[in-house]
């Protein structure tokens, strides 16, 4: 590439095959990040719960 020229991109066709696993990989991507988000939330509760549990007390 010589300096000041934009380097091109070209698209290479995609096999429909590869592009349904592709799609298939970033549902599973954007699935497991918002398992793991729920997943410290919940993590989060359980702690304020036992918190709250240790803290009341008796009369």
């Amino acid at each position: 590439m010589r300096e000041g020229q934009p380097e091109v991109k070209v698209k290479k066709p995609i096999d429909p095959k590869t592009a349904a696993e592709l799609k298939r990989l970033k549902k599973l991507e954007r699935d497991y990040a918002r398992l793991k988000e729920e997943h410290e939330i919940l993590k989060e509760a359980i702690r304020f719960c036992s918190e709250r549990k240790g803290k009341s007390s008796r009369s």
